[in-house]
């Protein structure tokens, strides 16, 4: 499996601008109800290519390629307590990145991927994200999937 990396996030200066010029929410912006936890808009990025998948939220990134996707389940609501920010899972060392409590996506790997701790020794089977449209990711995903 070729894992997707390489890439700095100088490279999504661009992708940054145009999404805050069309309102996306920007350093301090869009915390509130259900969702009240929120780092500027360079520290939380999902890119999907043809080839892989990269979720970057504050110093964790998560990095593998589209071929390694097991599942995708869209899921939610969350509690607040295990919902918003980062997350590991004592029961299967799942990690979760979240920011509001209302719907995310459980994408399960075949290979566990590194992303929780800087050293790489930790792997995890799961990864949940909370993003603007889960179903749209998930439809996005679901072609991938590999058995």
């Amino acid at each position: 499996m070729e894992t997707f990396t390489g890439l700095r996030m100088n490279r999504f200066e661009r992708l940054v601008r145009v999404v805050r010029e069309r309102g996306g929410a920007g350093p301090g912006k869009g915390c509130g109800p259900g969702r009240p936890w929120c780092l500027a808009l360079p520290e939380q990025v999902l890119l999907v290519t043809e080839r892989g998948l990269k979720v970057r939220f504050g110093p964790w990134q998560v990095a593998t390629g589209l071929d390694n996707l097991r599942s995708v389940q869209v899921t939610g609501p969350y509690h607040a307590l295990r919902g918003i920010g980062p997350h590991l899972s004592l029961a299967d060392c799942g990690l979760s990145f979240g920011t509001n409590t209302r719907r995310g996506l459980c994408l399960t790997f075949h290979q566990p991927v590194r992303g929780g701790e800087p050293t790489g020794l930790l792997r995890h089977p799961g990864l949940t994200i909370t993003v603007g449209d889960p179903d749209a990711l998930a439809q996005i995903l679901r072609p991938n999937l590999t058995m």
